[in-house]
């Protein structure tokens, strides 16, 4: 619709053909707001500043209010009824009739005394980081030059000069020039704003790559404004090029630093960066040393074991082997005895490290084996094998071309030479013979007569030309007054008369010999007594009776009893070692000297047999 009127809508149901109406009546409203603006005061030195006064109306009194000056100032409310405004000019305002749209204008003069002092304040320097400090310039009309000035901020700092025409400042902000005419006392004043440029370009530091074994040298880059000044430092690391481009290249792990200085304002910044190395080594592992078999003449090596941070490469060599396969494998299989070397490089920093493993020759080089000669029972003699020097156990052995023998196994062989290969686990051998001699008959050395003190024992030592081991049976004829010891060979005889022994010794093969020993007693007394002493003299010779014995025969005297012919005891003692005079009697009884007489002793003794 764009006219005014009525207008009517007509509604059809499409179900039942139904029909309803109705209108509306469309108005117009094109009445215009009224607006006055009434007259305005004057300006001075005394009014600064005045409002404007308006008489306005509109339908619905909702009106927006719009107030412009090409020549005047508006302190505030430029969009309000009554703006405040403080120099001279034409103000002209716009009003809007909210409720439909209508305008309406209208202006006014504000007249200004032209006597009036002005001051003005000239644009300002910028701030920089090279200029820290600016010089302000105002300037001034007045009628009279009586005047005096001031400069105050807000948000600012003057160094020097608040009360001059050019002060001297070091921050940015707003500072106001005050003019005082001191003959009318008029003031006025000029504010100028300054501004800072202290901000230093934006940059940032591309993270730089890792120093390895096969980067020796990283570089380091800056992203920055290509009009920056570019200076790096290191107090820990080193340069291998230029430290003033974009781009430094660092040898060595540290902190580095990089200042760029923006020549338009001459501010810097910096930032510190690391630089990280990774040369670990891998560990490289070949296994240890081995011998180096004899059959099949060949042996894998492997590095497998070998650690590193990243995947591994691998390379074989050796001077005085033999590499029967492709030196870049992890395993290889050597072809000859030497030193092999294995070179492990880390891919992920090209680390390498090495190791050696030895592959030498152990041969067997000595039989070790007992041998039993035939014996009377047997005429084949036995070789038992105890193991081998040299090589490497379990070891086997072959008599001639019979079968093969592990350690422990025995081989029954003829008198005569034989020849006997002795191989290790890696297949080395040698060759070596032994002679089995013809059976031994046993011989028997035995004493020919053993002497036994009365009461005491003798040692009946037998010697056969055969191992005590093989002795299987001693026989006495006869068995008497007899006991063997831990030595079969060995025996003790405790007869207490003259005797004749035949022994037989029979070896566990069956061989005998024979022989005869005789055994004699001595009848020598182990114990005796002088027949007369001398007591009562006390010249040290034969003063006490005592009993004397055959040295280490009695170990002590068990009593001594003496008694005169009428069976009265006159003397006794008991447990004393024997041939010690100061256990003996001394001829008395009672403390009193016997008479020479005819007396009877009785002593039991206990021999050391």
């Amino acid at each position: 619709m764009g006219s005014p009127g009525s207008y009517v809508l007509v509604v059809t149901d499409t179900l039942n053909h139904c029909v309803a109406a109705d209108t509306v009546t469309v108005l117009q409203d094109k009445q215009p707001p009224t607006l006055s603006i009434l007259p305005a005061d004057s300006l001075d030195c005394q009014v600064t500043q005045i409002s404007l006064k308006i008489v306005a109306s509109a339908p619905g009194n909702a009106i927006a209010y719009a107030w412009s000056t090409s020549d005047g100032n508006i302190l505030s409310g430029a969009n309000a009824a009554n703006p405040v405004v403080n120099d001279g000019g034409t103000y002209t305002l716009t009003i809007t009739a909210l409720q439909n749209g209508c305008t309406a204008s209208a202006s006014v003069f504000v007249y200004r005394d032209p006597n009036l002092p002005s001051a003005s304040v000239d644009d300002a320097d910028t701030l920089t980081c090279l200029v820290t400090s600016i010089s302000l310039s105002a300037s001034y009309t007045a009628p009279s030059g009586n005047v005096s000035f001031s400069w105050s901020t807000q948000g600012g700092n003057i160094l020097s000069g608040a009360n001059s025409l050019n002060p001297v400042v070091d921050k940015p902000g707003t500072y106001t020039f005050t003019l005082k005419d001191l003959s009318s006392g008029c003031e006025t004043s000029d504010q100028v704003t300054v501004s800072a440029n202290t901000i230093p370009l934006p940059g940032i530091v591309v993270p730089p790559g890792v120093l390895t074994c096969r980067d020796t040298v990283v570089s380091i880059a800056l992203a920055t404004a290509p009009a920056a000044a570019i200076q790096w430092s290191t107090a820990n690391g080193q340069f291998s090029g230029p430290t003033n481009l974009f781009a430094a290249s660092v040898t060595k792990p540290g902190t580095y630093r990089v200042r760029w200085t923006d020549p338009a304002n001459g501010c810097a910044d910096s930032i510190a960066v690391s630089v990280t190395q990774n040369i670990d080594q891998p560990w490289a592992n070949t296994g240890p040393d081995a011998v180096f078999p004899c059959d099949p003449p060949q042996l894998s090596l492997d590095g497998s074991a070998s650690v590193g941070k990243g995947p591994l490469s691998y390379l074989w060599s050796t001077n005085d082997g033999s590499l029967l396969s492709a030196p870049s494998s992890v395993t290889v299989t050597a072809g000859a005895p030497g030193t092999y070397y294995l070179l492990v490089t880390d891919q992920l920093n090209g680390c390498s490290n090495r190791d050696t493993t030895l592959l030498y020759e152990l041969r067997p080089a000595g039989l070790q084996s007992v041998l039993s000669p035939p014996g009377c029972r047997r005429e084949s003699g036995i070789l038992e094998f105890l193991g081998a020097s040299g090589g490497t156990p379990p070891y086997t052995f072959q008599v001639g071309s019979g079968p093969q023998l592990a350690v422990g196994g025995k081989a029954l062989l003829k008198p005569g030479s034989w020849s006997v290969t002795v191989s290790d686990a890696y297949g080395c051998s040698f060759d070596t013979s032994i002679v089995m001699p013809p059976p031994q008959e046993l011989a028997l050395t035995n004493p020919k007569e053993v002497w036994v003190n009365y009461g005491d024992s003798g040692l009946i030592q037998l010697v056969v030309n055969f191992p005590a081991a093989d002795i299987d049976t001693v026989i006495f004829d006869p068995f008497l007054f007899l006991s063997p010891t831990a030595d079969p060979l060995a025996w003790y005889t405790h007869a207490t008369l003259a005797m004749q022994y035949r022994v037989t010794v029979r070896s566990i093969d069956g061989c005998e010999a024979d022989g005869l020993i005789q055994v004699l007693i001595v009848n020598d007394p182990l114990v005796y007594v002088p027949n007369v002493f001398s007591p009562g003299n006390d010249d040290g010779n034969n003063d006490r009776f005592f009993p004397q014995s055959k040295p280490g025969s009695v170990r002590i005297v068990r009593s001594m009893a003496v008694y005169d012919r009428w069976g009265s005891r006159l003397f006794f003692a008991e447990n004393f070692p024997p041939d010690d005079e100061n256990f003996g009697w001394d001829g008395r009884f009672r403390g009193n000297d016997l008479d020479p007489a005819v007396f009877v002793w009785v002593i039991e003794a206990e021999l050391n047999t």
